[in-house]
């Protein structure tokens, strides 16, 4: 599995997770990386440590303060990602501003 370059936007809700890699369906060789998430519980959640690649992903509003968990993933950012909008009926939704950090990351 390669997921890679994407927003996941959530509600903030408890309980709610960006990702979360079960074991038993991931692949040692995957890739996880320069993904942006943004209002989750938890950003990121493991069952193993073994994930493969993990690396340049940023969270924002992660509400429980774990935003990865039982993974390491390196050069993370805790960042606003300054989105021009977050409405995902506009045609600037989820675009970033200059000046954001996850731009050349």
């Amino acid at each position: 599995y390669n997921i890679v370059n994407n927003v996941f936007y959530g509600t903030g809700a408890g309980g709610t997770k960006g990702v979360h890699v079960n074991l038993t369906t991931w692949a040692a060789d995957a890739t996880l990386a320069n993904n942006i998430f943004w209002n989750w519980d938890v950003g990121l959640q493991s069952t193993s440590a073994n994930i493969g690649v993990c690396a340049n992903n940023m969270f924002h509003q992660v509400t429980s303060g774990s935003e990865a968990t039982t993974t390491t993933c390196s050069g993370s950012l805790i960042k606003n990602p300054l989105f021009a909008n977050t409405n995902i009926m506009s045609p600037h939704g989820f675009k970033l501003r200059p000046g954001s950090p996850a731009i050349d990351r």
